[in-house]
């Protein structure tokens, strides 16, 4: 997870005290606003992350910044695929095509609202929905998904020697062979996909007793 430890600037919107951003990265910007410029004693009802450029999906999680699930505040991370590669990320072809998600993802989240609630009571104040939009565009989707995350990843990571004790990170993409029910299967399939998560990263399977001492 990617976060600032240094000094963080803070700055309110003049005309709308209740907007604030902050000089840092996304996971940086959540624990700050959920925390020190949230009043005492409280917490968000609920987070929304994102929109990030390319997917959090399968095993890239554990690489993931958007995903924040501490502190135990229920919410949204979204992640989307560029629908038109070829083009510059900051061009105006893919800044419409986030502006097509972000509409799209307002409507997912009006749907699901009752995943995180019942009458008024919260009732998975720890759960976070990773969303993950395909690289097509929103009108060419084929549906959403609630799927498991999966257990592999379309990046490879490989490190070359670019000078004496010198390396730089090479990535390339990859075709992901993953089980039908994971995300990446039906991302694959032009779906957007819902992946429930929690904290507990245990693996319930190791043989505990036999280790202890």
């Amino acid at each position: 997870m990617s976060f600032t430890w240094g000094a963080v600037r803070v700055t309110r919107d003049a005309s709308d005290p209740g907007s604030v951003s902050v000089g840092g990265s996304p996971a940086t910007a959540v624990v700050r606003g959920a925390t020190a410029l949230y009043p005492p004693g409280l917490r968000p009802n609920l987070v929304i992350s994102g929109i990030n450029h390319g997917s959090n999906a399968g095993a890239l999680l554990a690489l993931s910044g958007t995903v924040l699930i501490d502190p135990p505040v229920p919410g949204f991370a979204v992640n989307a695929a560029r629908a038109l590669t070829a083009e510059p990320i900051d061009s105006e072809a893919n800044r419409a095509h986030l502006d097509a998600v972000a509409r799209h993802v307002t409507q997912l989240i009006a749907a699901h609202r009752n995943w995180f609630c019942e009458g008024d009571r919260v009732v998975r104040p720890g759960t976070v929905l990773n969303v993950n939009y395909p690289a097509r565009p929103v009108t060419h989707l084929n549906g959403s998904r609630l799927t498991r995350q999966g257990a592999a990843s379309d990046l490879r990571i490989a490190f070359e020697q670019t000078a004496a004790s010198e390396y730089a990170a090479r990535t390339r993409q990859v075709e992901v062979d993953d089980d039908r029910d994971s995300d990446n299967y039906w991302l694959a399939a032009g779906y957007v996909t819902i992946t429930p998560l929690g904290a507990n990263l245990t693996d319930d399977g190791s043989p505990y007793d036999s280790r202890q001492r």
